[in-house]
């Protein structure tokens, strides 16, 4: 029979040493809870991340951490949340890609939250320019080789109401393109 030394912890690995925990504790006591502080650790990590990104240039990065407004006490001047969504995303650079894909789209904290869950643990690519514009040319080769009496001026008309419905969905802010 085996002792209690011998058997495997169960539940989650701890993401934190037991001294790091220690010192978050003393730094942050309204934190009991083990997770509360690592969620403490993830959201200091992407802020380091983004707040180095800042200086480097990366302007877009306000949106997430607006001292200013967080200064002030205005809503929405830091967004806690999403920052801490943000810093479980293990790679350095995929956190930066995606940080600034979420400033440019400025979702709420829990639709931020559902996209970071999502991409995290699906490894779902975040979203590019390059990528959806090889989606487009992927599937009008598609439609051309099905019908090949498809003119350029039908591509053009058919890339135009595209545009138009995307610009639809963007002024009425949900749903999907139709």
């Amino acid at each position: 029979m085996e002792n209690d030394s011998e058997k495997t912890k169960r539940g989650r690995p701890a993401v934190l040493s037991v001294e790091f925990e220690q010192g978050l504790r003393s730094l942050f006591p309204e934190n009991t809870t083990t997770r509360s502080l690592r969620d403490v650790y993830y959201r200091v990590r992407a802020q380091g991340l983004i707040l180095k990104a800042r200086k480097a240039g990366a302007s877009w990065s306000k949106w997430l951490i607006d001292e200013e407004r967080a200064d002030a006490g205005e809503r929405g001047g830091y967004k806690g949340t999403i920052l801490t969504a943000l810093g479980y995303i293990a790679d350095d650079d995929d956190l930066l890609a995606t940080a600034k894909f979420i400033c440019e789209i400025q979702p709420t904290a829990r639709r931020a939250v559902q996209i970071l869950r999502r991409a995290r643990m699906s490894k779902v690519k975040v979203a590019s320019v390059v990528d959806l514009t090889n989606r487009f040319i992927a599937t009008l080769n598609e439609y051309i080789n099905a019908h090949p009496d498809c003119t350029r001026q039908m591509m053009f008309d058919a890339l135009m109401n595209v545009g138009d419905a995307v610009e639809q969905r963007v002024n009425s802010g949900d749903g999907e393109i139709e």
